[in-house]
């Protein structure tokens, strides 16, 4: 069995089996009940609109809403993800909902489809716990949960509130140098990320234009970034536990990679920059024995420059550019060769 993301290509099978559920089934409401089939694709869009966090009803958070499919292509099931809390969900329904077809319940489907949402809300939502929520008349789900790992946190006097760790393993140090402890990007740094890419500066000095990120599509970012690289990581300072900035090695080849890094404002000028550099020049070519690492670097971010040339680097070459104001620019192509 698998989970995947609604979309447009499953429309017939997924309109039959989601017309056919009832509005109101053990606390999981189903918008679909009696739909017409001519107008499910708008409904399909509007589930992909709410996951970019477009078109969301006032008071929503964006989700992600997942059909779990048998390995005979039946849809068995549909969860929801909600991408984070606000204070309604956090004392009510929380980050999941599903549900699970009438005539595939007791047969395991819903507990290997929660295991297999949990590995999506791994990447995405920041809390370090999942919160769901199970009517006290649906033994079978809180079994599901407990299955899965859940305590239960809380009740009233309908529910039970249930909570599952996520990513225990997330600030456990991979890496260190001299102030700095290198940990796997993690959802639980989303504000911090937001705080680095959204400063004026810094945007321009990584994209050459001044570009805010919503909260939501930073999330996205951090949930497309874990699921395809073990290589971004994220800094923090020893002692404090106080985020620095993120440093990584993509497009990662045979005898080289490329470097990538971002300071946030506040520890910038502190020479974090020319530690991490180090660090991470050392672990490229230790672990994976490149020859080399590249990057490359706008002309107007002199500072950045200057701490390259003054740990080694050197020009490959350049490519002219324009900067915001229309003034001319070039990217700057830059190596650093491993010693023999």
């Amino acid at each position: 069995m698998y989970l995947k993301m609604i979309d447009e290509n499953d429309t017939d099978k997924v309109w039959a089996y989601l017309t056919s559920i009832p509005e109101d089934e053990n606390g999981f409401i189903n918008n679909c009940t009696g739909m017409p089939r001519e107008g499910f694709e708008e409904y399909i869009a509007k589930m992909i609109a709410f996951r970019e966090g477009k078109g969301l009803p006032e008071g929503y958070v964006p989700e992600t809403f997942y059909i779990l499919w048998d390995d005979e292509g039946t849809p068995v099931g549909q969860f929801r993800l909600r991408h984070w809390l606000c204070e309604s969900l956090r004392t009510g329904a929380g980050h999941i909902g599903y549900s699970i077809r009438d005539g595939y319940r007791g047969r395991g489907y819903g507990t290997e489809g929660l295991r297999l949402l949990l590995k999506e809300a791994e990447n995405l939502i920041p809390e370090p716990e999942a919160y769901l929520r199970v009517n006290k008349s649906n033994p079978a789900s809180l079994k599901v949960m407990l299955h899965n790992g859940a305590r239960i946190a809380g009740e009233d006097e309908e529910h039970y509130l249930t909570r599952i760790p996520l990513r225990t393993g997330d600030r456990e140090t991979l890496f260190s140098s001299d102030r700095i402890d290198y940990v796997r990007l993690t959802p639980e740094l989303t504000d911090d990320y937001m705080t680095m890419v959204n400063d004026a500066e810094t945007s321009m000095g990584i994209r050459n234009a001044a570009v805010t990120t919503t909260r939501n599509e930073e999330m996205l970012w951090v949930a497309g970034q874990r699921a395809k690289t073990d290589t971004l990581f994220s800094m923090l300072e020893k002692g404090t536990g106080r985020f620095i900035g993120n440093i990584e090695l993509f497009d990662k080849e045979e005898k080289h990679a490329t470097l990538g890094i971002c300071l946030t404002p506040e520890m910038q000028n502190r020479h974090f920059g020319t530690e991490s550099i180090q660090a991470i020049l050392d672990y490229g070519f230790r672990r994976f024995g490149y020859d080399e690492i590249l990057l490359d670097v706008f002309s107007t971010n002199q500072r950045a420059l200057h701490c390259y040339d003054k740990i080694g680097f050197v020009k490959t070459g350049e490519t002219p550019m324009t900067a915001p104001d229309g003034s001319p620019m070039t990217e700057i192509h830059m190596a650093f060769r491993r010693k023999a």
